[in-house]
């Protein structure tokens, strides 16, 4: 079980390293052929480029690239495509590479990765926005979070640095220390989540460090007792010693994204919140554990059926998370469901825009938009 998870968070982690093998390769990465996709608005070609990143481990890439298919599939063919923010510059680009440009320049990146991006418009003759991603590249190395001790190697000093306010970075800092598979890291990064109000995503982490611990444990071989002998004195207690001299204590590094929770949410049930949804976006429909959905559901005093559903996901998008797509929809009237759910996450973004949350508006509208 422990080891499964490790494996199926360890994907997550992949993003920085699989930027720099392709990069040092000298070969054109999937980033080129994407832009000239959606330069053409060609459906096929822009899902197989999603492929493509997906294959090369830039899996939330990969992602929102699929959403932006759907956006220019909804255009052809005359359908409703919520306003997004679009890139002008001096030369002219196509509506979705507009739009993904803008969708580039908006996020906290990763410097390997804006440049990546930056020469496959460099390609496109598009130069403009290569200069545009290049400088929020030198920006956003040059204000990297230094390592702390003990992150050495763990893939820490690919994260964006602090500031960015999205929830999804504290998924991406229990992914990297569940990847690294080392319990005093795992254990470092659960004080921090416990510092948050995170209680139960800390008592899950520290679950798993244990697992490591006992897997790393040497196992004896039964033996057979060996007789008794007579009782022997107590031992002399050793003479006192001056404890030894302590390290000084780990400060962990300022977390980057705003700090939850908001106080109008129980630290508690948010903490069952974050978990659940860190769980379910990093499983497949049928491999679930239910018994989480159904405690998450039994807090929120939703039918306890263990099925992750549209009305699961809306209560995980009240403690301001962008729920992951739902599993399960009703056998008659799954389209009306659909429908319905699609148009509650939209009208939730609404309120988050006006409410001053930009971020989650974004997420709230992507979240909708992976819904097929």
């Amino acid at each position: 079980m422990g080891l499964l998870l490790f494996k199926v968070l360890a994907s997550v982690g992949a993003l920085g390293a699989g930027l720099w093998a392709l990069a040092t390769a000298g070969k054109a990465g999937p980033e080129q052929r994407a832009v000239r996709e959606l330069e053409s608005e060609a459906l096929d070609g822009i899902r197989s480029s999603a492929v493509d990143l997906e294959r090369a481990g830039f899996r939330d890439e990969a992602e929102a690239l699929r959403l932006q298919a759907n956006r220019a599939s909804a255009r052809r063919v005359g359908g409703t495509v919520t306003p997004a923010p679009t890139w002008t510059g001096k030369e002219r680009v196509s509506v979705s590479n507009a739009e993904w440009l803008a969708r580039l320049l908006s996020l906290q990146g990763n410097p390997e990765r804006l440049r990546a991006w930056a020469r496959a418009y460099d390609k496109l003759s598009v130069f403009s926005a290569a200069n545009e991603l290049r400088a929020k590249a030198d920006t956003a190395q040059a204000a990297r979070t230094p390592i702390p001790p003990g992150f050495e190697g763990s893939g820490y000093q690919n994260l964006p640095a602090p500031g960015m306010p999205s929830p999804e970075e504290l998924q991406r800092r229990v992914a990297e220390a569940v990847k690294t598979a080392d319990s005093g890291i795992m254990r470092k990064v659960a004080d921090e989540l416990e510092r948050l109000g995170a209680t139960v995503a800390a008592a899950e982490l520290r679950r798993l460090a244990d697992e490591v611990d006992r897997g790393k444990a040497p196992v004896s071989p039964p033996t057979s007792s060996p007789p008794a002998e007579p009782p022997s004195p107590p031992p002399r207690a050793p003479p006192p010693t001056a404890p030894p001299a302590s390290p000084p204590p780990f400060v962990p590094p300022a977390l980057p994204f705003t700090p939850l929770p908001p106080p109008s949410h129980d630290p508690q049930k948010l903490a069952r919140a974050q978990t659940l949804a860190l769980h379910l976006g990093s499983v497949r429909k049928y491999k679930e554990d239910r018994s989480k959905v159904k405690a998450f559901q039994v807090q929120e005093g939703l039918k306890a059926d263990g099925l992750y559903g549209a009305n699961t996901a809306l209560a995980l998008a009240y403690y301001g998370i962008a729920p992951p797509t739902p599993f399960y929809w009703p056998q008659k009237g799954a389209q009306t469901a659909k429908d319905a759910y699609v148009a509650e996450l939209a009208a939730r973004a609404t309120k988050a825009e006006q409410a001053g949350n930009s971020a989650l508006a974004a997420e709230l509208r992507d979240a909708a938009g992976k819904v097929v």
